[in-house]
């Protein structure tokens, strides 16, 4: 029987980890996610917003993108591992894709996990991806450094899509490094403040040498 160990508190032991489960990860896709991502990745492909466009094709309606997918998917080893960089490679094929209803729920993944072995002091895990029970992601291998496992804080298991901060939000980013949290935007001085309207052009007044004269005056 198989055992779901946070990877902060497991065994240091990297053949002991061999067998464990990774917390089940369940999260939503929508149509606003379809949105965000199309406009990250300049993936701009119709069957990814118009249902018109992907059922001429054969599709059943609006579908996500298989790399968005495969994004998703991974959250469940990160979110596991603490970090993204212990994640060595990844690799994986599309079976079926995941059909988004424009509706306020969207399409439901549930990615289960498990170590399948230890190689060189790399764990493989593999992961099954479902969508309403179907498998959408098929061989998914994902190879962790083992050496980052006993040093890492436990996961946060409740990480769904959900959690993707809306346009203009970005205050769940994460970990990951923001330039604009380096060096806020408080402290940069206003161009309009470090260089007022009333000093630009001045040169010319100053120049004046004598009072003005009237116009038409000779």
């Amino acid at each position: 029987m198989s055992q779901t160990v946070p990877a902060g508190s497991g065994p240091l032991d990297p053949e002991a980890w061999v067998g464990v489960a990774l917390p089940v990860l369940r999260l939503t896709v929508s149509r606003d996610d379809l949105v965000r991502y199309a406009g990250a990745s300049t993936d701009f492909n119709p069957i990814h917003y118009s249902d018109r466009r992907a059922q001429a094709l054969g599709l059943p309606g609006v579908v996500a993108h298989g790399l968005l997918t495969m994004g998703l998917a991974l959250r469940a080893v990160t979110a596991w591992v603490g970090h993204p960089q212990a994640v060595l490679s990844y690799a994986a094929r599309f079976i079926r894709p995941v059909v988004v209803p424009d509706d306020d729920r969207g399409a439901e993944l549930t990615v289960q996990g498990r170590v399948q072995d230890c190689r060189s002091g790399r764990l493989v895990v593999g992961l099954e991806v479902t969508c309403q029970g179907q498998p959408v992601l098929g061989r998914v291998t994902v190879e962790v450094d083992a050496s980052q496992l006993g040093s890492v804080p436990p996961p946060v298991e409740s990480s769904p899509l959900g959690s993707v901060p809306p346009p203009g939000d970005a205050s769940s980013l994460g970990s990951v490094p923001s330039e604009l949290e380096s060096s806020p935007l408080g402290s940069v001085p206003p161009p309009v403040e470090a260089s007022p309207l009333g000093s630009v052009g001045a040169r010319s007044e100053s120049s004046r040498s004598g009072p003005s004269r009237p116009r038409g005056e000779a």
